[in-house]
Parts: structure tokens; sequence; C-alpha cells
């Protein structure tokens, strides 16, 4: 058993980082993006499509056309995957009792396993455990009899993975049993062995691997960001003009860095900016008169779908209306996306093809979350999965 109240709040943890000094950035050749072609747009559909609770959805959702594709996510406290086509076939990998739900979850880069951490909050205990996807096998990693409370699981290749034991916020709170506050730990899943540990409490590997961002936990977020070349100890901190808020996304070539920034201490307005990661360049490729918060990359690299809100008063911090938008980041030409999906749509993501949205929307149930997806233009709205949590889209059908 584990150390009591941890607030459930770490599940949403990962995101606040702060700033450390740090070394020259190693020296290994940089990555050159592959070119893609810019998705070409035809006519806008006539009508506009509305997303809004007051919908009344079934569980028995339109029939999806489009290219098949798989999702993993958690619902009711399990890991489930999905197989989307004409047909939803849906199948429940974990079993963990009751009390402990899952957490958090990543799938390994050969998409085989998923390592997840089943959370139980009172009496703490947790778990760092793997799921075969298709056999459903699972097995123990660490944290049985150990009296940390594991809360954040990603794979760093296909056989290391890197998880906290605590997050900063539980610093108040644990016993005299507990006497350090870890941060992200590197262990080898085929040699069963800890291999390091890092000073990162917030960690993403580029696509390919090759390259982690990190950075260090504060008040008032990540101050400062720090790059480093996965087995190397040198780093490299991201010295720049503008202040970075939240981290969106590494482009699919491993070459740009996506953040948000801050324009003011109440974090009323915010602009889009690129980091390339081989000159080090920083661009702002949305306009200063415009609020955009959130964008995610297509697959093919050179496009993001962002989201826009207009500000009716700044001082006040009140927004107006959302607008969704695609990105060219060639010629950082826009195309809005003709559809109202109003403050009830998050996460963004994309069918592996890149040719359709993937997207949180709020149920009819209110607090049950769906998963909605539409094409680029718009068109084609439909729910495709209810009651789901957490979720993470597959490049193959397993």
């Amino acid at each position: 058993m584990k150390n009591k109240w941890i607030i459930f709040l770490l599940l949403f943890s990962i995101s606040a980082c702060n700033s450390s000094e740090a070394k020259s950035f190693a020296s290994s050749t940089p990555l050159i993006p592959t070119s893609s072609p810019f998705i070409r747009f035809g006519p806008p559909p006539t009508p506009t499509l509305t997303l809004s609770a007051t919908i009344t959805l079934t569980p028995t959702f339109t029939p999806y056309t489009d290219n098949p594709f798989s999702i993993v996510f958690i619902r009711n406290g399990n890991l489930w995957i999905a197989n989307i086509g004409q047909k939803v076939f849906e199948r429940q990998l974990t079993f963990e009792p009751p009390e402990m739900r899952v957490i958090s979850f990543d799938v390994s880069p050969d998409e085989a396993r998923i390592a997840y951490i089943p959370y139980q909050l009172e009496p703490l205990n947790s778990l760092v455990k793997s799921v075969d996807i298709s056999t459903g096998e699972t097995r123990v990693i660490l944290g049985r009899d150990d009296p940390f409370s594991e809360t954040r699981v990603i794979w760093l290749d296909n056989t290391k993975i890197a998880y906290k034991n605590q997050d900063s916020l539980a610093l108040g709170f644990v016993t005299q049993r507990v006497k350090n506050i870890t941060t992200y730990i590197v262990y080898d899943v085929e040699r069963q062995k800890e291999v390091q540990v890092t000073k990162y409490d917030y960690l993403v590997p580029s696509p390919n691997k090759q390259i982690w961002l990190g950075c260090f936990y504060g008040a008032e977020g990540c101050g400062h960001y720090i790059l480093q070349y996965a087995g190397s100890s040198k780093q490299y901190k991201l010295e720049r003009t503008m202040e970075l808020g939240w981290f969106l996304g590494w482009s699919p070539d491993n070459r740009f860095l996506l953040f948000n920034t801050v324009t003011s201490p109440d974090v009323c307005m915010s602009q889009l900016v690129l980091i390339d990661t081989k000159t080090f360049e920083e661009k702002l490729i949305t306009p200063k008169d415009k609020n955009v918060w959130s964008a995610s990359f297509l697959p093919a690299g050179n496009v993001v779908i962002y989201k826009q809100s207009q500000i009716l008063n700044l001082g006040l911090c009140t927004s107006g209306k959302v607008e969704y938008g695609l990105l060219n980041l060639d010629n950082l030409e826009s195309k809005k996306i003709p559809v109202e999906l109003q403050d009830e749509a998050w996460d963004f993501s994309w069918t592996p093809d890149g040719k359709r949205l993937v997207f949180f929307g709020a149920g009819s149930g209110g607090r049950e979350h769906q998963v909605w997806s539409m094409n680029l233009d718009g068109s084609d709205l439909k729910p495709i999965l209810a009651s789901v949590e957490e979720f993470k889209i597959l490049s193959h059908v397993p």
C-alpha cells in the first residue's frame, strides 16, 4: 500500500514546468524534415454544421465510411481498443479492480504494448503495468510493494519507459516514509533495471525518439525548456525572446516544436510559435490580434489545425466566438473550417491518413465525453465513440 492523500488532480499535471540552467547542445547531426504536399481544399460545404449540448445522441452512431483506423482509450477506469470502420469493434484490454483506475498510458513505438498506471487514491496504491495489444496479456513492470506513487508513464523506445513516482503537488501531503519527490526515471523493461534518473518533471520524446524535450516544475509553469539527445548527457536550454506557455507538439518529421505564448500575467491572450530544432529560430505563426491557444500537427507535418477565439474584453479576459482553421506552415496561409464547434470540442487529433479530424466533444450526458470526427472541410461531422476519458490513435489497424 502506498502513502495517503495525493490529489487526484495528478491526472492533469503534466503541463506545468519551470526553469533550470543547462549545458551545450549535443553535436549530433540535425534531422532534416521530409517534404510533403499541402492539402488542397475544394469549395467549402454549403451547410454550416453545429455541435451543441442540446443534440440528443444515442450509443448507435451513423456508420463511419472512410479509411478504418484504431484507437486506444480509457473507459470506466480501464483500457480499451476500438477498430473504427463501417462497424465499430470494441475490445477491453485491461480488467483492473474497481478501486484501481487507469490514470496514465502510452503506446509503445511498435504499437505492440501499452504501458499504463492503475491508481488507487485511498488507501494510496499504484503500479506500472503493460498489456499486449494482440493477446491482452498483462504484467507488472514495477511499483509493487514500494512506498512511492507512480503517476505518469511514457515510452522512450521499444525497450525503455520513463515514469514519474510523484508530482510536486504531493509535496505537502507525503509522509516521512517518502522523502524524495522524484522526476522522470528511465527504466529498461527488458533488463528490468533502472538506467537513468533525469531532472525533468515534464518529458516528451520526438516522434523518432531521438530527442527529448524536458523542463522543470515551477509556480509559473515551464519558464525554460530543455532539448537533449536521447542517451546523451548534453543539454540545450531554449533561449528565446517570447514567453512560451504550453508545449503543443512535435512535428511528425521531428524538426519543429509547437508552443503557445503567454503574453500577460493574467494569461488572457496567446499566439502560436514554432521553434526549429536545427537552427533554434523562433517564428510566430498566428497574428497578434488573434487569440490562439491550441493546435495540432497533421501527420504529413506541414499543416496544423488551430483553435482561435475573438477577444471581447482583454482587461476582463473575456473571449467571444471560437473558430477553427488549418494553417499551411510553408506559406502561413490559413483556411477556415466552416463548422461551429463552440467550446465543446478539444484535444484535436488526426486519422493516420490525415484526411479526418478526431476530437473530444461533450455528449448529451454533459460530463460524458464522446469522440467525434469530421473531414478537414468541416463536413461529415459525426460521433464515433462514447464514454471515453482519454484516447490515442494508432498508426495502423492491429
